[in-house]
Order: C-alpha cells, then structure tokens, then sequence
C-alpha cells in the first residue's frame, strides 16, 4: 500500500490600514496700512505800512491842524489882503497918474516890497524855512509755517493656526490566516496536521 502525503500550505497576509495625518490649517495673510500726511506750508502776510505825517509841517506854514479855526483864520486874512490891495491898487493908479516920463516900469518894480497882509506891514521877501513832513515806514513781513509729511505704517503679521489635529496612524490586521495543512494516506493512522 501506498502511503501519500499531501502538503498544501497557505501564506499569511497582513493588512494594514493607514489613516494620514489630518488638521485644519486656517491662515491669516499679513497686512500693512500706510498712512501718509501731505507736507502743508502756510504763508502769511503783513502788508507794509508808510505813515506820512504833515503836522510839523503845516505849522511851519501856519496852516492850523483845526480846520474851523483854519478856515475863520483864512477868511480874515482874505479880507484884509483885499482891503490891502484895494488900497495898493489906488496908490499905484495914482503914482502911475504922476509919473513923470523917465520913471520906468522895471525901477518901479524894482522899488516894490511885499505887503504883509497878515501884520499890516510892507516887508521884503524872505525865504523861510518849511518843517518837512515825517516818514515812517514798517516793512511788511512775510511769516512762513511749514509742516513736513509724514508717513506712518501699521503692520499685522499674518498668522497660521492648526487646529483638529488627527495624527497618522496605522493599524496591522490579519486578513488571512498562515497556515500548513500536511495529510497522510494510506497510513494506519490518517492524520492532518
């Protein structure tokens, strides 16, 4: 008799089973504002000023700061130098009635004199002296106010956050069995194994 021996033999297999990492990334980006002042001049101005002052002036020609009392003054003096004239004018027509005929017009004005009208006197002229007017000058000015720029920034950095974080994992299972199955035949004993 015939012993037979059969062997059949199954290789084990591993499974693995791999979960990757997983997480929720949330980003922020950075972010910068700037923020800019224009330069700003300001110019103002004070015009100049020039003070004419004749005061000193008319009193030296006896013009009267007080025109009331500059107008009554002057009519006064405007009627005594008419009655003064009136009463020249008559002189001179009669002088010119007795000429005699070598008396010329030039000696004649040669011989004349002003008549004061305001003293009532014959005088010769003079020259005199007049005050002249005051000056007084302010310049003007010109005043500058001047602001530089500016230029600021604010920055935010950007962030990065992870959140519900998963981490890899791997898990090992047997998905099939190793096994060897060794059979006997004709054996007084089967066996398997």
């Amino acid at each position: 008799m015939a012993v037979s021996l059969s062997i059949h033999q199954q290789i084990g297999q591993i499974g693995l089973r791999i979960t990757p990492a997983q997480f929720e990334l949330r980003r922020t980006p950075s972010d910068i504002e700037i923020r800019q002042r224009k330069p700003s001049t300001e110019l103002t101005y004070r015009q100049a000023d020039l003070t004419i002052d004749y005061t000193e002036m008319r009193d030296s020609i006896d013009l009267s700061s007080d025109p009331g009392a500059l107008s009554q003054k002057k009519a006064d003096e405007a009627k005594q130098i008419f009655d003064s004239d009136l009463a020249r004018t008559v002189q001179a027509g009669d002088a010119l009635a007795r000429l005699p005929d070598k008396v010329t017009i030039s000696r004649m004005a040669a011989q004349a004199k002003y008549f004061d009208n305001v003293r009532g006197i014959m005088t010769d002229i003079v020259l005199g002296y007049i005050a002249p007017p005051r000056f007084r000058y302010e310049p003007g000015e010109i005043n500058r106010e001047y602001t530089p720029g500016e230029i600021t920034t604010e920055a935010t950095l950007g962030q990065t956050e992870i959140s519900d974080f998963q981490p890899w994992s791997v898990k090992t299972y047997i998905e099939r069995q190793p096994f060897v199955d060794i059979q006997t035949k004709g054996w007084a004993f089967d066996f398997k194994i």
